[in-house]
């Protein structure tokens, strides 16, 4: 890994207008945006955002801003964000009363609530180890009548 000398700072004015104008780009964030995938416009959306925020704050011109930058910065926010908002759902639904409810302490959390519908929930797997044994009990079953469907249809070949 290249460290670079000159690493970019990002100061609170410079990150608040980085997650402005990350808004205005869900082809970054929204997982079922038709383009999510294209990586070339992925990567002309962050060279936008980084011009843009080249052309609105003379600090981050002073600054050699990378594409980099911008790339980790908003990763990193984004897993502060997701890890903040977990814990504000996991209190919500563990029967608390509403004086319990933990209170986002992320500084920009309010400026990031819109990535919260960003990724459609997908259903997941079960992995109990009951679901497990049943799943092997249906795969058996199906091996089970394969073969005895296998076995009768050699008989009749046989008997003809």
């Amino acid at each position: 890994m290249v460290s670079r000398a000159n690493k970019f700072v990002w100061s609170k004015e410079i990150t608040q207008d980085l997650y402005l104008l990350y808004e205005n780009h869900p082809i970054l964030y929204c997982t079922y945006a038709p383009d999510y995938k294209d990586k070339n416009q992925r990567n002309n959306a962050l060279m936008q955002i980084k011009q843009d925020l080249i052309d609105k704050n003379p600090f981050a011109a002073s600054q050699t801003i990378t594409i980099q930058d911008v790339k980790t910065k908003i990763h990193g926010l984004r897993t502060q964000f997701f890890k903040e908002h977990n814990k504000i759902k996991c209190s919500k639904t563990s029967g608390s009363s509403t004086d319990e409810v933990e209170k986002p302490k992320l500084w920009c959390y309010h400026l990031l609530e819109f990535l919260v519908n960003s990724d459609p929930v997908r259903p997941s797997t079960s992995t109990t180890e009951e679901d497990i044994a049943v799943a092997h009990i249906t795969k058996m079953k199906k091996r089970s009548f394969l073969r005895g469907a296998l076995m009768i249809l050699k008989w009749k070949c046989y008997l003809h």
